[in-house]
């Protein structure tokens, strides 16, 4: 098995759920890949998860997860989403936020902060906001939804129709000096 052949498919992996906010299966990497042996995806998948690339939760479709380290990295920090781009297109990401650690997540992080304070939330203006990429409602979870200028904002509420729900809240951190 080659070296190459598997960082393919950890990429194919990375931007299949980038594009699709969800895992592909493992025939969908066999016609991306332009593999014909579900078994061969198994095994590169294996290899992938030993190496601890990613976790398969077997006995479930869609179940892989990318063991992306934000400690490395950090997590992408937006201000502005720009017109007609998504959330975590390079452009719209101003810089990294380090984190010491961070659960494992099924859709991509990333950081904001807001243009004013929320005291229904407890949230300040200050406070660096760490939310999961998805469109869950609103009336589930604190929903991220971007204004029609392209600014991120926070409701518990379902968002006015012209706004996109972007995430959901999974952390606050407040900084102290």
């Amino acid at each position: 098995m080659s070296q190459q052949r598997e960082k393919d498919i950890l990429d194919f992996i990375r931007n299949y759920i980038r594009r699709n906010k969800i895992s592909p299966s493992v025939r969908e990497i066999c016609e991306g890949m332009g593999i014909r042996s579900t078994s061969t995806v198994h095994r590169y998948l294996h290899r992938l998860e030993e190496n601890g690339k990613l976790e398969v939760n077997s006995g479930k479709k869609r179940a892989i997860f990318i063991k992306e380290s934000y400690m490395q990295q950090g997590i992408p920090v937006i201000a502005q989403i720009k017109p007609e781009t998504t959330v975590l297109e390079p452009k719209n990401i101003q810089s990294y936020y380090r984190i010491s650690s961070v659960q494992k997540h099924q859709n991509p992080l990333f950081a904001f902060q807001l243009r004013k304070d929320y005291p229904e939330y407890c949230i300040l203006k200050t406070d660096m906001l760490i939310a999961e990429s998805d469109s869950v409602s609103a009336d589930k979870k604190l929903a991220v939804f971007l204004t029609e200028d392209g600014f991120p904002e926070i409701t518990d509420k379902m968002p006015p129709e012209e706004n996109t729900v972007v995430g959901s809240v999974i952390m606050v951190i407040r900084s102290f000096e």
